[in-house]
Order: C-alpha cells, then sequence, then structure tokens
C-alpha cells in the first residue's frame, strides 16, 4: 500500500519552523550543543495552556498541530510519536525537588509531565481525539518503530490518517553528563555535538492533491557484525522495494564522526557520485535525529526536485535504520 506524505513540521536549530522555502545553514552552538530555534508558541497554542507545558511539549504540540492544520485534518486516525529520553526537563525538575524537599511536599505536575507520553497525551486532549494514541520510546530507532507502527495501521485497514513525531529535548544537565562520559564534544571536528528537534508528519493512505511525497518503507536490523553484513541488508532493502543501489539519487546520512566505519560502507555501495548529506550536521545529534532527516529529505523531494531519498543511520553499530523517500 502506498503512505503519502500530505504535510511536514519541525522546530530544529536551522529555524525550521519558520522556512518557507528550504535554507540549510550550519547552526551556532550554544553552551556546546544545538539548541532549537522556537517560534512564537502563542500563535498555535492558547496562552492560557502554555504555561503549564514544558519545552518538550511546546515544540511537540506545536510542529504537531501545524502538520494537521496544513494537510486540512482535524481529527487523526492515530497519533503515533517517538522519543529517546521523553520530557528531560520536567523529569530533572522533579529529581531537584526530590532533593530540595527532603523527599516531601512533591508537586507531582513536573512528574506527570515528564512521562514519555506526555506530548502525543497533549495534543489528543487540545484537538478532541480518542482514537489510537502510542509512544515508541527504544533509543535511537524511536522514530523508526513509530513510522513501522504507522505503516502496519495503514496496511491493516485500521487507519487512513496518521499523525506521526519524533522529539527530544536536552538541557545543560544533559549535555554536561554526556561530556562527563566523553560521549559529547564541544568541538565538532573532535566528536559529535548534541542537539534537540521535534518533527512531525501527517501521512495517509490516499493519493490527493496535497501529498509531497512518499514513504516507501522502514526497515531496522540488528547483528550486524560487519560491513559487508550491512551491504547485504542494504541491498535486501533495496531489493524488496524493486530498486538498485544506482537508483537512489541522494543519501542522508546520520555520520557524527563517530562511527564512520559503517556509514563510509554505505556511502561506497551507493558510489561517491552520489549527493551524500549529513544531516546531523544541522541538528545535532539525538535519539529520534532521523526525524529531522526525514523532514529535511522531504523538503528536498518537495522543493528541489530530489527522486529518490535514502536515510541511515546507526547506533554505533548496535542498530541500523534505512528510511526510504520517494517522489509522488
Amino acid at each position: 500500500m502506498d503512505i503519502f506524505i500530505n504535510s511536514i513540521s519541525a522546530i530544529s536549530p536551522v529555524d525550521s519552523f519558520n522556512q518557507e522555502n528550504l535554507l540549510l545553514q550550519t547552526p551556532e552552538m550554544v553552551d556546546g550543543w544545538y539548541k532549537c530555534i522556537e517560534p512564537d508558541y502563542r500563535e498555535i497554542i492558547d496562552p492560557r495552556k502554555l504555561r503549564r507545558m514544558s519545552k518538550a511539549v511546546k515544540m511537540g504540540v506545536t510542529t504537531g498541530l501545524k502538520a494537521l492544520n496544513d494537510a486540512d485534518i482535524a481529527n487523526p486516525d492515530a497519533i503515533i510519536m517517538g522519543t529517546g529520553i521523553g520530557c528531560i526537563l520536567d523529569t530533572e525538575k522533579f529529581l531537584q525537588q526530590l532533593i530540595d524537599n527532603d523527599e516531601s511536599l512533591l508537586n507531582p505536575t513536573a512528574f506527570i509531565q515528564s512521562t514519555h507520553n506526555t506530548v502525543a497525551g497533549q495534543i489528543a486532549l487540545l484537538i478532541g481525539c480518542n482514537s489510537y494514541n502510542f509512544t515508541f520510546t527504544q533509543k535511537t530507532h524511536s522514530f523508526e518503530s513509530a513510522l513501522l507502527e504507522s505503516k502496519m495501521l495503514m496496511n491493516d485497514g485500521e487507519a487512513n490518517t496518521v499523525l506521526v513525531g519524533g522529539i527530544d529535548e536536552t538541557t545543560n544537565n544533559t549535555v554536561a553528563l554526556m561530556q562527563r562520559a566523553a560521549c559529547a564534544q564541544s568541538d565538532k571536528d573532535a566528536g559529535y555535538v548534541p542537539g534537540e528537534g521535534s518533527s512531525f508528519f501527517s501521512l495517509s493512505n490516499e493519493k490527493g492533491t496535497n501529498n509531497i511525497a512518499k514513504l516507501i518503507d522502514v526497515s531496522v536490523k540488528y547483528g550486524i557484525d560487519t560491513t559487508k553484513d550491512l551491504e547485504r541488508a542494504l541491498q535486501e532493502f533495496l531489493v524488496k522495494n524493486g530498486l538498485e543501489f544506482n537508483d537512489i539519487d541522494l543519501l542522508l546520512s546520520g555520520n557524527n564522526n563517530s562511527e564512520s566505519k559503517w556509514y563510509n560502507a554505505v556511502n561506497d555501495c551507493l558510489s561517491l557520485e552520489k549527493l551524500v548529506i549529513s544531516y546531523k550536521d544541522y541538528c545535532g545529534e539525538y535519539d529520534t535525529a532521523s526525524s529531522f532527516a526525514m523532514w529535511l529529505g522531504t523538503k528536498l523531494i518537495h522543493e528541489q526536485d530530489a527522486q529518490k531519498v535514502l536515510i541511515y543511520n546507526t547506533d554505533e553499530g548496535y542498530s541500523h535504520s534505512f528510511i526510504l523517500l520517494t517522489k509522488c
């Protein structure tokens, strides 16, 4: 079954929310990481409700509602999202309260809003959606899991329209912990730069005038021990969808300067003549960064006539994910 992308919305470090036409510029690091350029939330969300929302909730609700509005959908058949660490700022607030108040007289609001499914739940409450609502939290393939669930629902006839997204926020405390563990660097040439973002997509199984791209397939692979295994997995993924290596004209690579052998293997398969964009140069590294890549790939298909876009990401070789997008 064909799955069409009808609208996209993203808040990211490259001011993607306010862009009508794609303009990629390397963001400026602030406190050693890439922070999102946030819009005026009052244009989307009732100001009376904003004061109770954390940053992650604001970003997710704003991008989710905009994606629905742009697709002219009042109530989707499902809301599905992925997040690696959820609303980490509210988690920090709650843990700090535990320390400050000696584990007594705690305000439950921060705990309630720290759960991973807060964003999807808030969107459903705001639009009065009582349909299927699910949040995946599976590390760096959380967003891919949400996409797979969306595809299965549509293929099984259980949904015709799905709002799907990926969101993760970052804080100075989490960056400090990553730097202490030598996972992240403040210099992008010395290691990966942490980032954050929220990207949402309105999907449907009906061809129409508002389709801007097609989601062909999603795959997550485990147990790949060598680059040869990775090459075989990529070939199987493409053959399954009636394609060969030479058919891909754009690769969006999750290379973040830390696992180059895997990304080099994929580059070699597709040939070095292919256009390769390292999308984390623009959004930073976070668990659902592939959702930004899907936003970017859809923009390039819709605005710059890319034909077949492959998104590849790996979690230090533990898991490998492929997302395939094409022109309608």
